[in-house]
């Protein structure tokens, strides 16, 4: 009796395991890997524009079934100094309806750049799940089209032919009297120049500099302290700022090669990473002036600007010497606590415009603190020499090269034709009509309100920082998009690693990525983008797998001689 008990339990049990192992089955069905592609991008045989988007796709009959975008990009050296991209193509998920993904032997298609443009590559691939293959992608797209015109003719004059003389019979031989017809006077038309065409406003070029990222080392910074008026701390990894106003931290990005002649900048902000204040949640007020003498990160003191040069006033002081008199930006009461990513913003366009028109002069920003409500703290910032390059101060400018001015065009003198006498003539000579000449008026074209973010985030397997040939993009990365400390918009990238946000009022927003699971950061998480109408910018953010710690080996526990298996059992 025991033993068919025991033969019934253990039947039960198998049969519990198939029924559970069908079900899993039944419940989800794993998607197929995706197969990666990358190569170069040419459009009529030159290199695209970084940020032009790549779109694979398969057809289902004759619909076209998106499986994966990417944006082209340069990678950094010594990788190719050209346009690339790197695109997954998913596969169909057999458990979402219909055809969503490439079936095994599909034929993949590339279009490049706006999905509108219908530029299709003249290369295709084929899918197989976890495969990566190597597809440079050409395509021929046809010129843009000439602006059309519309003609306004110019009216015609018209002439309004004299009476037919009347013959009055007499006993005479009938004379014909002919009543003279005037000829018409020619009035002089003015010639006018063209009318001047409306240049367009060009697009600005943005970018950020930071210490370390993407090779720069062009920011030098150090803070200065009244109470150890002769000490130099240009090699620490920590900035200072006392509310009492005695200390004061120097930055400066060396632009060299970055703005070029004649730039004209649109914005420009500076972003300091608080790190910690002491005591906690004390405001703080901040005054950003611009630095009028030379100095040197391993050299500047409280007292001196160099070894052996002293500041006009000690502490940057001397206005008109030392540094400007009128802040370029003042944060007022700073909260750390109500900040949502942890960077100051500090509005430096000013002393950026003043370094665009005048390259020698840039010696960078001097950051004063002050109290607020007479609390007092001590406020730490991250340094260009951070041991996290993420939180290194960056510096973030737009500018645009603004279009020459036209050369005005002459407006003709009419020239003055005499009025002819009329001459008595029997019979009037017809005038031929001028021919109308047409003006050509270009129709305008409107002017873009909003602007846009987007990018991608992508596996940076070898964790230097820029996007390489052949480094997937990672699904699963939320991007959240602040602006003035509200939540504007939150993206949760797929397996493609895109994200993108449109139609962006022109202003300052905060980007913010949070990596996905199982992933660090190799480039920052945040990101100040000063959002200008007619622009999208392209931010990309790299993440790595978290460094897995060492497991500990755990003992092998020694099995019991007898186990009870938690199953009820009916007795037949």
């Amino acid at each position: 009796m025991r033993t068919r008990t025991v033969r019934k339990a253990i039947g039960a049990v198998m049969l519990a395991v198939m029924l559970l192992t069908w079900s899993a089955g039944l419940a989800l069905a794993t998607p197929p890997a995706p197969h990666t592609f990358y190569g170069t991008v040419t459009v009529n045989g030159a290199r695209v524009p970084d940020g032009t988007l790549i779109t694979a796709y398969v057809l289902d009959g004759t619909t076209p079934v998106i499986c994966g975008t990417a944006l082209t990009f340069t990678p950094a050296p010594p990788g190719p100094q050209t346009s690339v991209y790197t695109i997954t193509v998913r596969g169909d998920d057999s458990d979402v309806p219909g055809k969503d993904g490439a079936y095994e032997g599909d034929t993949v298609y590339f279009r490049i750049g706006p999905w509108e443009n219908n530029v299709n590559a003249d290369q295709t691939g084929v899918w197989h799940s976890a495969e990566s293959t190597a597809l440079n992608l050409t395509a021929t797209a046809a010129p843009t089209p000439t602006p059309t015109f519309t003609v306004s003719p110019t009216p015609t004059r018209t002439f309004t032919p004299s009476a037919t003389p009347t013959v009055t019979p007499t006993g005479a031989t009938p004379t014909f009297t002919a009543t003279p017809t005037p000829t018409p006077t020619a009035t002089a038309t003015p010639t006018t120049g063209p009318t001047p065409t409306p240049t367009a406003t060009p697009a600005p070029t943005v970018f950020c500099l930071q210490q370390g990222l993407g090779g720069y080392t062009g920011n030098t910074d150090t803070y200065i302290d009244i109470a150890f008026p002769s000490t130099n701390y240009g090699n620490g990894i920590k900035l200072y700022g006392k509310t009492e106003d005695n200390t004061s931290i120097l930055t400066k990005f060396d632009l060299t090669g970055k703005l070029p002649a004649g730039a004209q900048v649109i914005s420009a902000t500076l972003k300091l990473f608080w790190e910690s204040t002491n005591p906690a949640n004390v405001p703080i007020t901040l005054h950003t002036y611009q630095v009028l003498r030379p100095w040197a990160e391993d050299q500047a003191t409280w007292n001196s600007a160099l070894t052996g040069v002293g500041w006009a006033v000690p502490g940057v002081n001397g206005v008109g010497v030392d540094r400007s008199g009128t802040p370029d930006d003042v944060v007022s009461c700073y909260d750390p606590t109500r900040d949502i990513d942890r960077w100051i913003d500090l509005d430096v366009s000013e002393s950026a415009q003043h370094w665009a028109g005048s390259p020698g002069e840039n010696y960078g920003v001097v950051v004063k603190p002050y109290r607020c409500r007479d609390m007092t703290a001590l406020y730490t910032f991250s340094s260009s020499e951070s041991t996290v390059q993420a939180y290194r101060p960056q510096l973030c400018l737009a500018y645009i090269i603004p279009p020459p001015t036209p050369t005005p065009t002459a407006t003709g003198t009419p020239t003055h034709t005499p009025t002819i006498t009329p001459t008595g003539t029997a019979t009037r000579t017809p005038t031929a009509t001028g021919t109308p000449t047409a003006t050509p008026t270009r129709t305008p074209t409107a002017t873009p309100s909003t602007g846009g973010i987007q990018g991608i985030v992508w596996h940076d397997m070898n964790r230097n920082g820029q996007p390489d040939l052949g480094e997937p993009p990672l699904p699963n990365a939320v991007l959240n998009l602040y602006r003035e400390g509200n939540l504007v918009s939150s993206y949760t990238t797929l397996l493609d690693g895109f994200y993108r946000f449109d139609n962006l009022e022109p202003g300052n927003y905060a980007l913010i990525e949070i990596d996905p699971p199982g992933y660090v950061s190799t480039t920052p998480n945040n990101y100040m983008v000063p959002v200008v109408a007619g622009m999208t910018h392209i931010i990309n953010f790299g993440d790595r797998l978290a460094d897995t710690p060492t497991p500990t080996i755990t003992p092998t526990p020694t099995l019991p001689r007898q186990a009870v298996l938690p199953i009820l059992l009916k007795r037949y």
